[in-house]
């Protein structure tokens, strides 16, 4: 895929050896997973639906595209957690099709309202490794800033710990936002959803983007995020 290895050289800068090694991995992985090489909105139609994760309309502050995670949505009676990485790993082929996101980079906005301890069962040992592997080495990508948004104080504790294991330059780009009002200075309210303290109709921009999607990228590319 040419298309594929072009972004791998921008996002190692140029680095045959770091592309070469990011494209291995992420053949392994998927092939390991039984995914295709090239995801589409077919393969991963009935969870994509649920909006576990999503792609907001618009950029953040910053100029980049946001990839969404909400917590409360993790619905097993829908699909397996692995079926929910392998929308993220969609999600994530749609937003870096450009040149300009691939050397730009990507924020990653985790919602944390609603989550429950419990869902966790719902985790074997295989989601967590698929889970941690997935971005690891494993797709060529730069995630510039991870927000946190709604964290409880038991998750705040969980992710102190985390991010202590973390190379203090990754640390640093994970911000845990304390309000709906500082998130707004992050991620214009317009792109945001209600329940966030935005103005999005979430419910009604996600139907219409999985419908655009299904239709566009039945056929193994991914699809263009629509327009509002």
């Amino acid at each position: 895929d040419g298309a594929m290895v072009r972004q791998a050289l921008r996002v190692a800068r140029g680095d045959e050896d770091r592309a070469a090694l990011v494209l291995g991995n992420l053949v392994r992985l998927r092939r390991a997973e039984g995914w295709p090489l090239r995801l589409s909105a077919a393969d991963v139609a009935a969870p994509l639906r649920t909006g576990l994760h999503t792609i907001l309309p618009g950029p953040d502050a910053e100029g980049r595209p946001v990839l969404t995670f909400h917590a409360a949505r993790l619905d097993p009676s829908v699909a397996p957690p692995k079926a929910y990485q392998e929308i993220a790993s969609y999600l994530m082929e749609v937003i870096t099709q450009t040149a300009e996101v691939q050397r730009g980079g990507v924020t990653v906005l985790f919602n944390l309202q609603g989550a429950r301890l419990g869902a966790t069962r719902h985790l074997g040992p295989a989601d967590v490794r698929r889970g941690i592997g997935m971005f690891r080495d494993c797709f060529p990508a730069r995630v510039r800033r991870i927000l946190v948004v709604h964290a409880a104080p038991w998750q705040r504790g969980l992710l102190r710990l985390a991010l202590r294991l973390l190379h203090p330059r990754v640390a640093a780009r994970v911000v845990v936002v304390d309000s709906e009002e500082a998130l707004r200075r992050h991620v214009p309210a317009e792109y945001l959803p209600r329940e966030l303290g935005g103005a999005l109709d979430e419910a009604a921009y996600w139907a219409d983007w999985c419908d655009r999607a299904g239709a566009r990228g039945a056929a193994g590319t991914p699809a263009a995020a629509p327009k509002r």
